[in-house]
This record gives C-alpha cells, structure tokens and sequence, in this order.
C-alpha cells in the first residue's frame, strides 16, 4: 500500500506526499525491539511495527537549515531520489534501477579489493548516475540522505562531486527532525593491541583531549563499562561486518570480539562515538537494526562517524587526529568528517 501510495503520488506530479509515503516505509529500531528480538530470537526485519505517524516535512523543513534533504527510493522498476530544500520537495529520475544496483555493486567490489584512496573507476561513474541529477535541485548544499537498499552504503565522500562537502546520513527524515547535538566533555579513547597503529592513535589523541579516559589493549567489559560514562567515545581496532545477522557486527579488542549485540548491555551509550576501523558503517541503510552504527544509534547514540569499507590503518590514524582536532575546536561533526575523514570512506551517521 505504502509503495503504491509513492508511485501513484509521483504519477500525478505530487513530490511532496510522494516523500510522505516514502518516509513511511522507515521503520525504526529501538532498544526495546532489539531487546525483544533477541531474546524472542525474532528477525528484526518482521518484529518492529510501524506506529502511526503524522506528516513529516513540516518539522523537516523547520530543521534542515541550509541543507538539502534526499530521499533515494524507487517506483516500479526506475531508481529516484526526492529531493526537500527551501521549503519545496522535487524530483530526481535516476533511471533504471537495475543497472544501477550494478553500478554500486561494482563501486563496493573495487573500493573493497584495494584500500581506500578514491581511485577506483567506478566511484566516478556512480557519482554521475545517482549523484548528478541531484546536484542541480541542491545546488552547494551539505546533504542529508537516506534510502532505500538498493544504495548499499556507499563511501558519500569518495564520490567526486561530493568530495569536501558535508553528508550525513541518517535513518530517515523523522530522525534527522528530532536529532540534538552530540555534548562535549568526558572522552573515551580505546585501542585494541591489533592494528599496531591503534595504541599510537589514541595516545595522540589524548594530547587533543587532555583529562581523557585512554584504554590501550582495551578489553570488552572495559570498553562496555565505560561507554555509558563518557560523552565522545573513540574506539580504534579490527572490524568486522556481520555474516549471518547485522548484530553480529564487531569490533576486535584484545580480550576478543565486541559485538554490536554485547552493546545492549550499555544503559546509555555516548552521545558521539568514532570508529576507527573497518567495516563500522556497513548496514546502516541495508540491514536491520544497522550494523555496529545503526545499533549503538537504536541505543541512544546521537551521531557515529564510520566507515562502511575496509580502512588503511596509517591513513585513518593520520585523518582521525585532524577530525578531532576539528571537533575539539568547536567544529560541526559533519563538516569534520566532510574536510578530514571523506576521503578515506568515512561517513557521519545520525540515527
């Protein structure tokens, strides 16, 4: 009903309850659906329910500033994104979406089989086909994206277009319209004793933060422990994505994996968290409840900066020390992450 309700909005030239409808199709993952699908043992995708919600684009518009809203979607068998911006919603046709499935899954596969560093052929062919018929409804505006699967996490700052300007990434237009600024003050900053860069990251860190909690060959129940007390938290390590469920996302610490399902045992995680590691973006927008970020987001986490790629160890150490140096100047995280983090596949994620 809801797919049919978008299209037939579309077919009479009406963007603005076409975007409705397809903010309707976001459903959200709480703490109490990821504690009741555990341990009912239920598929996420089938356990959360849709709640009945009024209109969303009057309180989007109240709070996107001077950004630009994109909604990537579909009707039928074409790709299109739903663009919001000073007050007005318009359309973007992208094409037909088949082909572009294969043009994202051949920019995963070439960013995936050599690190990070923008030169794979396909980013600038994605950027044309699902970035350029955006660009002119949005003109220089930072972004604010959400979509459907089909996008399959791509690294927003790799995409030449996008290079510098400010993405975040959010769950949907509800989320981004309720979102509050990370707070300051208590640092968490842990390292896992793998990669060997990892220990020598957060001890320069520390010198960005003075009076922060620095945990070197940090364990899991110290990291869990102390993620609830702390306001920024930094974690630097092995990552990886989950094989069989988006809960069994993971990072790497020295006493063994912290899976995105031990984070249900944080009361309240920090309000900002950075993961310095491979793969801690992968599933925000593919997999329920949204790999590593999208779960520590579901748990109260305002904003997460991640990767959804495999990382380069020295060019994440050397871009995470410019990031915090930006954010213990005042710096908007978004704007951090668009000048620093972009160009080495992070992304600003915002629950």
């Amino acid at each position: 009903m809801i797919q049919a309700g978008l299209e037939g909005a579309l077919a009479v030239g009406d963007p603005a309850t076409a975007l409705e409808w397809a903010e309707l199709t976001r459903t959200e993952v709480t703490r109490d659906t990821l504690v009741a699908a555990v341990d009912t043992e239920t598929d996420l995708t089938v356990s959360r329910r849709r709640a009945p919600r009024g209109p969303v684009l009057g309180r989007l518009f109240d709070t996107l500033g001077d950004r630009a809203f994109v909604h990537f979607t579909r009707a039928g068998d074409q790709a299109v994104a739903l663009v919001a911006v000073a007050g007005r919603v318009r359309t973007a046709f992208l094409g037909p979406l088949p082909p572009l499935r294969r043009l994202l899954a051949r920019m995963r596969h070439e960013c995936e089989a050599v690190p990070v560093d923008g030169s794979a052929p396909a980013l600038a062919t994605v950027d044309e086909a699902l970035v350029g018929p955006v660009l002119p409804l949005t003109g220089g505006r930072p972004l604010v994206v959400t979509g459907v699967p089909y996008l399959d996490d791509p690294p927003w700052g790799l995409l030449p277009s996008l290079r510098g300007r400010p993405v975040t990434v959010v769950a949907g237009a509800r989320s981004w319209a309720r979102r509050h600024p990370p707070r300051g003050g208590r640092v968490l900053l842990a390292a896992a004793a793998e990669p060997a860069g990892a220990g020598a990251e957060v001890r320069a860190l520390a010198g960005i933060h003075p009076g922060s909690r620095v945990l070197e060959r940090a364990r899991r129940d110290q990291v869990l422990a102390a993620l609830t007390d702390t306001d920024l938290a930094h974690l630097a390590g092995h990552g990886h994505a989950g094989e069989r469920s988006a809960l069994s996302s993971r990072v790497e610490l020295s006493d063994g994996p912290l899976s995105a399902r031990d984070l249900l045992r944080v009361p309240a995680p920090a309000a900002l968290v950075t993961l310095a590691t491979c793969w801690g973006g992968r599933g925000f927008l593919t997999r329920s409840p949204g790999g590593f970020a999208g779960t520590l987001l579901a748990l109260g986490t305002r904003t997460v900066v991640a990767s959804p790629l495999p990382v380069s160890d020295e060019r994440t150490g050397a871009a995470m020390r410019l990031f915090h140096r930006a954010l213990a100047g005042g710096g908007d995280v978004s704007e951090a992450v668009a000048d620093h983090l972009g160009h080495v596949g992070f992304c600003c994620y915002v629950g």
